[in-house]
């Protein structure tokens, strides 16, 4: 199956601007709930270490994931508080290497107001500069996965 590009899912809207989201220094993406990429750029295979997004069209997102209940929590915050941003998740590339991301990412529902999907812009901490931080002892005021740690301040902040 071949993965969309945004010029497929956006065949009205003017090519220079379908031409710079694949040149933009951030992954954006579209998924299914079950983990199968809809649509991305090519950043975002980049980002995982991937060659192509055809390549990554057969990979399984849940084995990006370096927690994989991450993902199951990243779902159900993003269920409930339908947007989450600037929120650090710990990854792996192909091959295994650890990456450390941001993920922001907004919730898209049927009329049943069920999530089916999930858009979202990934960009990797390293490529600006951002080391992943240490955790302390103090109580976190910011969304750092684990998610067994996970403060919803980021969330809620972003929804208030």
């Amino acid at each position: 199956m071949k993965t969309p590009s945004f010029r497929d899912l956006f065949e009205n809207v003017p090519l220079d601007f379908i031409r710079s989201l694949d040149d933009m220094p951030v992954g954006i993406y579209r998924s299914s709930l079950e983990g199968k990429l809809v649509a991305a750029n090519k950043e975002l295979a980049r980002i995982f270490g991937l060659d192509s997004l055809e390549e990554f069209m057969e990979y399984p997102l849940v084995n990006l994931y370096r927690d994989k209940k991450d993902r199951g929590a990243f779902i159900a915050v993003l269920s409930e508080k339908r947007f989450i941003e600037d929120l650090h998740l710990a990854f792996y590339q192909k091959g295994g290497s650890p990456i450390d991301c941001m993920v922001t990412a907004c919730g898209v529902f049927d009329r049943d107001n069920e999530l089916i999907y999930i858009d979202g812009i990934i960009r990797s901490t390293a490529s600006f500069g951002i080391l992943p931080r240490k955790r302390s002892k103090k109580k976190q005021t910011h969304a750092t996965i684990g998610f067994g740690e996970y403060s919803k301040w980021r969330a809620v902040s972003a929804i208030s």
